[in-house]
């Protein structure tokens, strides 16, 4: 196994490595995707992309607090980001819908969101959405510096935005209702803001179609440090009464893991920036007639950061991992004097 002191700069060797482990995982994934009405989309969060020099009026603002130290001298989210679309762009056949799935930036200054919108740029053929994270905003309205970057880089089918208390809205993707809210959660009980949740019980309302949700934050939880410390049994209850609602895609807990709970999937994908327990990298899932049929999370190739183990980064393969549900009502984490029974 190979030592990394800090990750270098993407280089051949590591689009060698990519193409290599890009392979294996088509070979998976090829087949499952034969079906003609085989939607495929892939999620990508977690980026936390930063700059590399910040003024001396960011370094002044209260947001600001300096890189993190558990990996501050040895990540480079960039590398990072680079490396994931490189091996999206090997995936055969191409997804037909990419979704970035919040916690964008580190701070949410200007030059942040410019070299995030930036990158993107490459991806022009399939449809590219995302969502917001706690790194965009916390529990407050969208900074200016967010507001205006959006409208420079604004692609023609991104809603507009309406206001600054948050990124949400719903797009239709081969016949599949998908639902991206902005889940501001830091005290007991709090779900959404009541304008957005008024909004939401009205898509769900309305709209028939077999329908996703995006939520940056997870509405289940996984057991780590990262996890939000109160459950949010509100909204869990509110799409537990709509049978058209497949799955809720979410990240931030920098960690991957598949729960099923009154039928509905709640899946979180795993982090691009570090790790916590698992592996960095991104994730999909694969929908036919309708119904989510396949989850899997791709690690990514080459050195990464896992904050369990502080100081050092670790060589990853590359394996895809096809994840299999687990039933939220066995776990220990599951407690019956909040959570009802499916």
């Amino acid at each position: 196994m190979k030592e990394y002191v800090y990750q270098r700069e993407l280089t051949e060797e590591d689009r060698e490595r990519a193409r290599a482990s890009m392979e294996e995982a088509n070979q998976i994934l090829r087949p499952r995707c034969d079906a003609a009405d085989t939607s495929f989309a892939v999620w990508v969060g977690d980026t936390h992309l930063h700059k590399s020099f910040y003024t001396e009026e960011e370094k002044g603002l209260k947001r600001y607090a300096g890189l993190p130290e558990h990996y501050r001298n040895l990540v480079s989210t960039k590398r990072q980001l680079e490396l994931v679309l490189y091996e999206i762009s090997l995936l055969d056949p191409q997804p037909d819908l990419l979704i970035l799935g919040g916690d964008l930036v580190e701070y949410g200054f200007s030059g942040e969101y410019d070299l995030f919108f930036e990158m993107l740029e490459g991806i022009q053929d399939i449809p590219v959405y995302f969502i917001s994270g706690n790194h965009e905003h916390g529990l407050g309205e969208l900074p200016a510096e967010f507001v205006q970057a959006y409208q420079r880089w604004k692609r023609p089918y991104w809603p507009a935005l309406e206001g600054t208390k948050g990124y949400y809205y719903a797009f239709t993707h081969k016949n599949v209702r998908f639902i991206c809210i902005d889940r501001q959660v830091d005290a007991y009980g709090h779900t959404l803001e009541e304008q957005q949740y008024q909004w939401l019980q009205k898509e769900l309302a309305e709209s028939p179609l077999s329908t996703i949700i995006c939520s940056h934050r997870s509405l289940l939880p996984v057991g780590n440090w990262i996890d939000d410390k109160f459950p949010d049994i509100g909204l869990c209850e509110l799409i537990n009464q709509c049978p058209q609602v497949e799955a809720v895609l979410s990240g931030h807990n920098h960690t991957h893991h598949t729960w099923k709970y009154w039928d509905k999937l709640h899946i979180v994908f795993p982090s691009t920036s570090y790790a916590v327990g698992t592996f960095t990298g991104w994730g999909g899932i694969l929908i036919r007639g309708g119904k989510v049929e396949d989850v899997f999370a791709k690690e990514l190739t080459g050195p990464s950061f896992n904050s369990v183990y502080p100081g050092r980064l670790f060589d990853q393969y590359g394996s895809l991992h096809v994840l299999e549900p687990k039933n939220f009502e066995e776990s220990p984490l599951f407690n019956p004097e909040l959570w009802s029974r499916g």
